[in-house]
């Protein structure tokens, strides 16, 4: 039996809580897999670090897509302005 679950690799550190809710909605639009590591050890007023950061995974065929939405979500000012 051969296993097709996909592997997962790191592709951001999120600086805190809010800044997944950001991205949340969009992966899950675009139909990324992720899962976050430590979303769960890491909640507080904090700001957690080393082996407690939060880590958002993403499945290895996502990873091109997932960087291109992080960074037009919590880059704008380095997009081209209108018009």
């Amino acid at each position: 039996m051969s296993d097709t679950r996909p592997s997962f690799v790191e592709v951001y550190q999120p600086a805190n809580h809010a800044e997944l809710a950001l991205l949340r909605p969009t992966l899950d639009h675009a139909g990324i897999r992720y899962f976050v590591k430590n979303e769960f050890a890491s909640i507080g007023a904090r700001v957690a670090t080393g082996p407690d950061a939060l880590s958002l995974m993403v499945a290895i065929e996502d990873v091109m897509g997932a960087r291109a939405l992080i960074v037009e979500i919590l880059r704008p000012e380095c997009q081209d302005p209108p018009g």
